[in-house]
C-alpha cells in the first residue's frame, strides 16, 4: 500500500438527513415490495436532495431497478451530453463540465448491508466525481488525445447518427473513471471530497462491504477507456463494423443489468440502423460547428497557433503535458483536414492550407518521438488528511 501522507481539512458543516430518510424509504420498500408509496416517495426526495446540494448540476431522474438475476452493479451515475456537443468532447480545446445527469439504484446494493450513512457517501463520491468540476471530462480528453496520437484524428460530420456513436463512448468512459463500481483489485479508494463533509470513513467501510458481498468488485478488465476505443472503431468504419457490432450490441443487452446501460445500447442499436450505405459515402461533409468555426477565425490564426504549439512542443517536460499539446495539434489537423476536403480552394489557398497542414503532421511526428517522464495509473494513493471540524474553531 502507498505511503499515506496527512493534509489538514475543515469539515464542511452539511445536513444530509434528507438523503439518509431517502435512503430509509427505499429500504422500506426493499423489504416490502408492496410499499411502492414508500419507494416512489424516497426516490423523489432524493432527487430533489441531491439538486438542492449539488447546487452546479442537475439530478434529471432517479431510478430503481430490481435487479433479480443479473451482475451487481451497485449505482450508475449517467451524464447527459448534446450529440451538438460531441466534437468538443474528443477533440475540443474548451473545458467542459457534466451539468445534468440521472442515477439509477441497483436493488443488490440495499443488500450489501450498508448504512444509510454509507449510502450517502456512496453517493457524494459516484455523483461529486462526475459533476463537481471538469476533471472526469479532462481525463476522458487526456485518454482521447493519446487514443488519436496512436490512430490519428477524428472526422467530423454532421449526420446525428454518427454523433450519437461517440456520445454513447463518452457516457461509458466518463461516468466509470472513478466510479468505486468499476475499479480494479490494485486500486485504492481516495476522496478528499467525500471526507471533507466527515463521510470519509463511511465511504471505506461501504467499500469493504460491498467487496465482502460480491466477493470481488472490479470488473474483469480495468481499462475503462475500452468501450470509447471500441466506438471509434465503429464510428471510422461502419461499413464493416457495424453487422458484427449489432450482434454484439443484442448479447449485451440481455447481459447487462443496469436500465441505463440496456437503453445507451438500444439507442446505439438505432442510430447504426438508420445510417445506411448513400450516408456512409457521404457523411464527412459539415457545413458548420467546427468548420464554421474555423471560416470564422481565419487561417491567420492556425498560423500562429502553430508557433505556439511548437515552442510547447519544444520545452514540453511531462507525458500530462505532452498529451495537452497532442489533443489540440489532432483537433487542428482535424479541422484543417475536413477545411480542405470540403471547401472548394484557389490554387493559393489550397497550396497555404496544405503546408500548414503538413507543418501540423511534422509537429505531431516529434512531439510522438519525445521520450517522457510516464505518470503511473495504475492505482489510484489515498490521502487521509486530518479532519479539524470547522465548528470548534
Amino acid at each position: 500500500m502507498p505511503i499515506q501522507t496527512r493534509a489538514t481539512v475543515n469539515v464542511i458543516d452539511y445536513d444530509f438527513n434528507g438523503m439518509g430518510n431517502a435512503y430509509e424509504w427505499i429500504w422500506e420498500y426493499y423489504n416490502d415490495p408492496n410499499k411502492k408509496e414508500a419507494l416512489h416517495e424516497g426516490l423523489i426526495s432524493l432527487k430533489n436532495e441531491l439538486n438542492r446540494f449539488f447546487k452546479d448540476s442537475v439530478c434529471d431522474e432517479v431510478i430503481y431497478t430490481n435487479n433479480v438475476d443479473k451482475m451487481f452493479f451497485g449505482m450508475c451515475v449517467m451524464p447527459s451530453i448534446k450529440s451538438e456537443d460531441v466534437y468538443k468532447y474528443v477533440q475540443g480545446d474548451e473545458e467542459l463540465r457534466i451539468d445534468h445527469y440521472s442515477l439509477e439504484l441497483d436493488s443488490k446494493l440495499f443488500n450489501t448491508g450498508i448504512t444509510s450513512e454509507e449510502f450517502v457517501a456512496i453517493l457524494l463520491h459516484e455523483v461529486g466525481h462526475i459533476v463537481n468540476d471538469a476533471s472526469s471530462v479532462n481525463r476522458f480528453k487526456k485518454n482521447m488525445a493519446n487514443y488519436m496520437c496512436t490512430n490519428g484524428p477524428l472526422r467530423v460530420t454532421s449526420n446525428i447518427n454518427y454523433r450519437e456513436i461517440l456520445t454513447f463512448g463518452i457516457k461509458d468512459s466518463i461516468r466509470k473513471m472513478d466510479s468505486i463500481f468499476d475499479k480494479r483489485d490494485d486500486e485504492i479508494l481516495a476522496d478528499e471530497f467525500v471526507i471533507s463533509y466527515g463521510y470519509g470513513q463511511y465511504l471505506d467501510s461501504a467499500l469493504r462491504k460491498i467487496v465482502k458481498y460480491t466477493g470481488n468488485i472490479p470488473k474483469i478488465d480495468g481499462n475503462k477507456f475500452l468501450v470509447m476505443a471500441w466506438t471509434m472503431r465503429l464510428y471510422n468504419d461502419i461499413l464493416n463494423r457495424r453487422i458484427p457490432a449489432l450482434y454484439q450490441i443484442r448479447k449485451m443487452v440481455d447481459i447487462v443489468p443496469s436500465y441505463f446501460e440496456k437503453s445507451e445500447l438500444k439507442n446505439l442499436e438505432i442510430r447504426l440502423r438508420r445510417i445506411d450505405d448513400d450516408s456512409i459515402l457521404g457523411n464527412y461533409i459539415q457545413e458548420g460547428g467546427f468548420i464554421a468555426g474555423l471560416k470564422r477565425k481565419g487561417i491567420k490564426s492556425y498560423e500562429e497557433d502553430f508557433y505556439e504549439l511548437t515552442m510547447l512542443t519544444k520545452n514540453v517536460q511531462t507525458e500530462d503535458d505532452a498529451l495537452v499539446i497532442m489533443h489540440k495539434i489532432n483537433s487542428r489537423i482535424s479541422i484543417i483536414e475536413d477545411y480542405i476536403d470540403s471547401e472548394e480552394l484557389n490554387k493559393n489557398d489550397d497550396k497555404r492550407w496544405n503546408l500548414l497542414l503538413d507543418k501540423y503532421r511534422k509537429l505531431r511526428d516529434i512531439l510522438s518521438s519525445k521520450t517522457l517522464m510516464k505518470d503511473d495509473y495504475s492505482r489510484i494513493n489515498i490521502v487521509y488528511p486530518t479532519i479539524r471540524d470547522q465548528t470548534t474553531v
